[in-house]
């Protein structure tokens, strides 16, 4: 699955084979935040590269979207940050 560019700036979520499960993946998230925001987190860890997850700026992944629409201050980081910051060694590239 990849995150491809899709008509009007949005991004679609893409199997290998061209089906397209950017709504399933919408309807999932519908479902699946709410119950994530009560009581809100105080950070997110988030996988990185993941067509839901990935959370670089250019490629933001689906969920992570909705996240950071839902609660625009919380802190998002990749597991890779989120260990170096645990860790105190400097993250990875």
């Amino acid at each position: 699955m990849d995150l491809r560019p899709g008509s009007g700036g949005t991004l679609r979520l893409l199997a290998a084979d061209g089906r397209d499960f950017t709504d399933v993946l919408a309807r999932w998230i519908d479902v699946a935040l709410p119950p994530l925001l009560s009581p809100p987190p105080t950070a997110a860890i988030l996988k990185t590269k993941s067509p839901s997850c990935g959370s670089a700026p250019s490629a933001e992944g689906l969920f992570a979207a909705a996240l950071r629409r839902a609660l625009p201050g919380l802190p998002v980081w990749t597991e890779r940050d989120a260990l170096a910051r645990l860790s105190g060694f400097p993250s990875a590239p």
